[in-house]
């Protein structure tokens, strides 16, 4: 009869912890990454290593290179996308 308790109230308590966590609202996605999270933000140091000529960016909306060395989204940017952020590290990279 306890273990029966246990469990009930073990299933309760995640579905109830699930439901919550579905309607919590994140302000913003902070990702602290190498080479699969490049966002192109070197055009403004002064280094010969830069990518913002073509064909880098070709797959973009507009495209046109963003001084990103991936030539699309990355890992990140797909991460934005399935959370629902669009406006992910682009505003960097204009």
């Amino acid at each position: 009869m306890e273990g029966k308790i246990a469990r009930i109230f073990t299933v309760i308590s995640v579905i109830v912890l699930v439901l919550r966590a579905v309607d919590a609202s994140v302000p913003a996605v902070f990702i602290f990454g190498d080479s699969t999270a490049d966002v192109g933000n070197n055009n403004f140091l002064p280094s010969r290593a830069k990518a913002n000529f073509p064909p880098n960016g070709i797959d973009f909306a507009q495209s046109r290179a963003t001084g990103r060395f991936s030539n699309g989204l990355n890992g990140a940017d797909f991460l934005d996308m399935v959370m629902c952020y669009y406006m992910s590290s682009k505003e960097l990279l204009m």
